[in-house]
């Protein structure tokens, strides 16, 4: 367990800030999964009392953290040494992640565990930062490239 206290010359732990030790208490069991898999988050409230956080990892990996339980579930993409920057949720509960080496920007439905591939418009593409607009029917996907191009992903199903 990755703890988030300092460690003294005794290796006795101490508090950064004493007075938060019931936050510090509450964040040990989650304190290694966001240092792995910190590379993009967002947390949606799935039901009464659920809260999942998704992230994205490398080897295409895409991570969900179920808050309650303290369970963390791992898929990974078809896409042979694909990486996620971030994932983010849409309204439908299918999760969107956009590959840092395959060209492609995946769908992922946790309930059937499909992913669904789209080509970036160009094979270097990277998406650096993804927002879903989710008053469209179906979902309408916008990300930024490297490059600073503004890209719209969607779906015709």
């Amino acid at each position: 367990m990755v703890s988030l206290r300092t460690p003294m010359s005794d290796d006795t732990p101490r508090l950064f800030i004493p007075a938060l030790a019931p936050i510090y208490q509450k964040l040990d069991c989650v304190a290694l999964p966001l240092l792995r898999f910190a590379m993009g988050v967002i947390l949606i409230p799935h039901g009464c009392q659920k809260l999942f956080a998704w992230f994205g990892g490398r080897g295409g990996m895409l991570i969900r953290m179920d808050s309650k339980s303290h369970k963390i579930t791992e898929w990974y993409s078809p896409i042979q040494y694909d990486t996620f920057y971030e994932a983010q949720p849409d309204k439908n509960g299918e999760v969107w992640a956009g590959g840092l080496q395959s060209g492609h920007f995946m769908r992922f439905n946790p309930k059937t565990e499909q992913w669904t591939a789209y080509m970036m418009p160009e094979p270097y593409a990277h998406d650096r930062r993804t927002w879903i607009d989710n008053s469209t029917n179906p979902v309408t996907v916008w990300y930024v490239d490297h490059n600073g191009y503004m890209v719209r992903v969607q779906p015709l199903e």
